[in-house]
């Protein structure tokens, strides 16, 4: 077995560094709710009120459970001095905590030659988990938790203690969000890979853990559907995020997570490739694979869901799209690749890393079965920190330099849901002193502001909400709190039916 490597932990800073970002955080609580953040609220505030509108404003744009808005009430009602609104992002604010304890816990557990306080700090400022850990969803804390629950249950030798922690934090990482259920396989093939037991005993051992771990969110499902007569999700829903078994579909998904995947880890899926600079048949492979690579993908793919490049989309075509996802899923198989080769080499517990990362291509197997989104790969991104983030172990500048981009994109994504939040609240304010809010469609302000309009608009309204300056437009408001960040909507007429 590897030896666990504390003289490379610094656990101490590491737990530094996760309370920095937390405080961070807590200190931006007040900048304006996205991502549908009104309805978690909202559907908490129902509970503390008996408002039925609020309840039915969360099935109407809400495909997750009701585990979070209950959670948010439970605090509410136990804390009243917290804001029923600031309950669900401070859950997800503590999720960080969570997350950190995990990847120290499953750093020593590989045996990984690299600081606990490096791998903590590159995780926690990522952009797409700064973006989501701050924010009111069942996107963060579900994440956190099961990646938490893996590290428990992949502690060896584990108390009885430790198992039941597992099975409860898995157990609520799936009732917030049933997405979080696809990293069983994380404790499945630990569980029947580890040696020195009988075959027989490791399947029922991992028969009854999956067991403890589901038999609490087969009883939630069933209490919901006891009480608003759908099973997982609402109707409306089950068919947008249903299963697409076609061969297009799922290659273009699994394709554009893996790619998307590598992104979120850059430049470390470089670094891969810059150790085997002196290599001329590893830049032949490099260069042809990769223009391989690229017509492939512009060829045959289009990426779908939330499975883009955001504003750039504007300036990229669909074939580039496709082809630079290609690409970015090769550069996710060579830092697979990376990691099994470090392993070999004596710089960690070889089995686990493959069970890593063969755990991570399953839920990226299952995640492209269905529509696809960004926001799913917070429960694979910190895990595949895991075995590249020892390519900076020893690159001191290079790790500084990484983690000073990740904070300028933290700050620009917060300066741009001030300029977001400010803009919207200045178009709902317009429409009301207008008295034009019961004949509008909120369009692009659903996310920001979705429930300052009316839950059942004129059929047809008579206008809607466009982002950014609409040729022709009734109303324009813009809002630039800084210069880098500048937010428009428009007010325009709503198309003929």
């Amino acid at each position: 077995m590897i030896e666990d490597r504390r003289q490379f932990s610094g656990l101490p800073v590491a737990a530094v560094i996760a309370t920095l970002v937390i405080a961070a955080h807590l200190a931006l609580v007040w900048l304006p709710g996205i991502n549908l953040e009104w309805a978690f609220s909202g559907a908490a505030r129902s509970f503390a009120t008996g408002d039925a509108d609020l309840l039915a404003r969360y099935f109407a744009v809400e495909a997750n459970s009701l585990g979070l808005p209950m959670l948010a009430y439970g605090l509410h009602a136990a804390l009243p001095f917290i804001g029923i609104d600031l309950a669900p992002r401070l859950f997800s604010i503590a999720g960080l905590a969570f997350l950190a304890a995990a990847l120290v816990r499953l750093r020593g557990r590989l045996g990984l030659a690299v600081p606990d306080a490096l791998l903590v700090a590159l995780v926690v400022v990522n952009p797409l988990v700064w973006t989501f850990s701050g924010r009111g969803t069942a996107d963060f804390l579900p994440a956190a938790l099961a990646i938490f629950a893996v590290a428990l249950a992949w502690e060896r030798p584990g108390s009885g203690a430790t198992r039941a922690a597992a099975v409860v934090a898995f157990a609520l990482a799936i009732i917030l969000k049933y997405h979080a259920a696809l990293l069983l396989p994380l404790i499945w093939l630990e569980g029947l890979s580890r040696p020195g037991a009988p075959p027989a005993r490791r399947l029922s051992s991992v028969a009854l853990i999956t067991a403890a771990i589901l038999v609490w969110p087969l009883l939630f499902l069933a209490g919901i559907r006891a009480a608003y007569g759908f099973w997982i999700a609402p109707p409306q829903f089950q068919s947008i995020h249903g299963l697409v078994i076609t061969p297009g579909f799922v290659a273009t998904n699994l394709v554009a997570y893996a790619g998307y995947l590598a992104l979120l880890l850059m430049p470390l899926p470089l670094l891969a490739l810059w150790r085997r600079r002196h290599s001329p048949a590893a830049w032949v492979i490099v260069v042809v694979g990769g223009a391989g690579l690229f017509v492939a993908g512009a060829l045959l793919l289009a990426p779908n869901g939330e499975m883009n490049f955001g504003p750039l989309d504007r300036y990229l075509a669909g074939a580039v799209v496709g082809g630079a996802f290609a690409v970015c899923a090769g550069f996710f198989v060579v830092t697979a690749a990376e990691g099994v080769a470090t392993a070999r080499s004596g710089e960690g517990d070889l089995r686990l890393v493959v069970c890593l990362i063969l755990g991570i291509v399953a839920v990226i197997g299952a995640l492209a079965l269905t529509r696809p989104a960004q926001r799913y790969l917070l429960f694979l991104l910190p895990l595949a920190y895991l075995f590249v983030a020892p390519l900076l172990a020893r690159r001191k500048i290079l790790a500084g330099l990484v983690i000073a981009v990740s904070l300028a994109l933290d700050l620009f994504v917060a300066a741009n849901q001030l300029a977001t939040g400010r803009a919207a609240a200045a178009m709902v304010t317009l429409l009301s002193e207008s008295g034009g809010l019961a004949e509008t469609d909120p369009g692009a302000l659903a996310p920001q502001v979705g429930d300052r309009f009316p839950l059942h608009p004129a059929v047809p309204p008579a206008y809607t909400v466009v982002e950014g300056r609409a040729a022709g437009a009734l109303a324009v408001v813009e809002s630039a709190p800084v210069p880098f960040a500048h937010k428009v909507y428009s007010l325009v007429r709503s198309p003929a039916p």
